[in-house]
């Protein structure tokens, strides 16, 4: 699986067992909310810092997500 689709899964799941919105999560990451859409459609791959900020709000490593989200 490509890293754009693999780190678009791990978006939605995050957002889908958070229960939290687009805006919610980019409001989370400080982002903004076109970049998580951009993320989920596999159309941008998060920047390293995005990729830290939710492994911090999640408390899990990205392997860790990446694992949950299969």
């Amino acid at each position: 699986m490509k890293a754009k689709e693999t780190s678009a899964r791990v978006f939605q799941f995050v957002r889908q067992y958070r229960k939290i919105s687009q805006k919610q999560l980019a409001i989370k990451l400080n982002v903004n909310q076109s970049t998580i859409s951009k993320i989920e459609k596999g159309l941008h791959f998060p920047s390293a810092m995005v990729l830290k900020r939710l492994e911090q709000y999640t408390n899990k490593s990205m392997s860790d997500l990446m694992t949950l989200s299969r």
